[in-house]
C-alpha cells in the first residue's frame, strides 16, 4: 500500500512547528532527567510519609513543579532569569547580553 504525500499544510507548517518547539524548549537532557528524578523523589518522600506532617504536604505540592517542567522539557523561571542549558539556535528572553 502507498502512503499519501504530504499535503500542502503540512509540508508548510511541519518546519515551522519544529522550529517553534527548538525555540520553546530550554531544558537540556541532564537538566530535564534531573528534574524527573528529583520531582519523582519529593512526591515520594510526600506520598510514602517519609517526611511527615507539613513538610510531607509541602513535598506533595512543591514536587510537582520539577516533575513537569522536567517532562515539558521548559522552565518558566529559566525563562525570566535568561538561563538556557539547552544548546542550538534559540531566541534571546531579552537577557542584559542581548542589548549590547
Amino acid at each position: 500500500m502507498i502512503d499519501d504525500p504530504p499535503s500542502v499544510l503540512e509540508t508548510v507548517l511541519a518546519p515551522a512547528g519544529r522550529r517553534i518547539m527548538r525555540d520553546f524548549l530550554n531544558l537540556a537532557p541532564w537538566d530535564r532527567l534531573l528534574r524527573l528524578v528529583v520531582g519523582g523523589g519529593i512526591l515520594a518522600l510526600g506520598w510514602f510519609g517519609v517526611a511527615p506532617g507539613l513538610w510531607g504536604v509541602a513535598c506533595q505540592l512543591f514536587g510537582w513543579f520539577p516533575l513537569i517542567t522536567g517532562i515539558a522539557g521548559w522552565c518558566p523561571f529559566y525563562v525570566l532569569t535568561g538561563v538556557r542549558t539547552r544548546q542550538g539556535d534559540a531566541h534571546d528572553y531579552g537577557s542584559a547580553s542581548r542589548h549590547h
